[in-house]
């Protein structure tokens, strides 16, 4: 995971980068199958809409547990890959399970920056690694991004009136210039992009869930300025505190961590953040999911 000239050239200039075999497709295999029998993640799954029709199902946490989904974030790889594409130190941000159920229709296109500015971030440097769960392909609503968006600077996120048809505008403009890559990952790979770049998922229009977990990191030199943050209305609903996003360090696992199985569960020892469900109409807004029996 030490990126070559080449590789850091391509994701400064694109704003994102497909790497093949992060994780091997057998340190994934447990949580896949845990996801099958438990589909709700423990219970901790819930909706999250914003405008769109379809929900998107999400469990968010911050603090990364001896389990195997608060390995995967702060494990040596990711930790190395993180610092070498912000060119300083990364810390965890956040991390999201994102379950996109067969029939949901597209995600809307977004900046992750349009909310984090909102959390007193300084600067733009800060990144997210999409790192498939299972197969995500162009039928299932695999991740698409618009090349080189990310330097046309922060868009504001379309939550009053009259916003979003600037922002659609800006939008189109940028997939005219450009256009659209799919990114399709097997089990294992991942796609890091950077805060700035419009990014959106596609349509599941396959038979079973498409399971990408988001890890999210941000630089050191760019932790929140001190009452620099704002209502956020498009990320209020994740209920993360001001703490919570102050630089921690990150405490780093060896590489063979999760092949030697030194983790105590897969997802019992992470705390998910609990969202706020009573926001204003026009804030993003997180949805109770009704839950299923565990399967045995």
């Amino acid at each position: 995971m030490r990126f070559s000239p080449e590789q850091l050239s391509d994701y400064n200039d694109k704003g994102f980068l497909i790497v093949r075999g992060v994780f091997d497709s057998l340190e994934l295999e447990p949580l896949q199958t845990a996801l099958e029998n438990d589909p709700t993640v423990g219970g901790a799954l819930y909706g999250m809409t914003g405008d769109t029709s379809s929900l998107q199902h999400v469990c968010f946490w911050t603090d990364c547990g001896d389990d195997l989904v608060g390995t995967i974030p702060r494990i040596e790889r990711m930790a190395t890959a993180t610092t070498s594409l912000l060119g300083d130190e990364s810390y965890h941000w956040h991390s999201k399970l994102v379950v996109k159920p067969p029939g949901s229709t597209r995600g809307r296109w977004h900046q992750d920056f349009g909310s984090w500015y909102d959390d007193g971030v300084p600067g733009p440097n800060m990144l997210t690694a999409g790192v498939a769960v299972t197969e995500s392909t162009q039928q299932n609503g695999c991740t698409m991004v618009v090349p080189y968006s990310h330097k046309r600077g922060r868009l504001n996120p379309p939550q009053q009136k009259g916003e979003e048809t600037v922002f659609n505008a800006r939008r189109d403009f940028a997939i005219k210039e450009h256009g659209i890559v799919h990114c399709e990952l097997h089990p294992g790979d991942a796609v890091f992009f950077h805060a700035n770049l419009l990014h959106a998922s596609g349509s599941n229009e396959s038979s079973r869930d498409r399971v990408v977990m988001f890890c999210s990191y941000n630089a050191r030199s760019n932790a929140p300025i001190t009452n620099a943050a704002s209502t956020n209305e498009a990320g209020a609903y994740m209920n993360i505190t001001k703490a919570e996003r102050a630089y921690r360090p990150l405490d780093v696992v060896e590489d063979d961590s999760i092949s030697r199985g030194a983790y105590r569960s897969l997802y019992n020892d992470t705390i998910f953040k609990t969202p706020k469900f009573d926001l204003p109409s026009n804030y993003t807004r997180a949805v109770a999911l009704p839950t299923e029996p565990t399967m045995s």
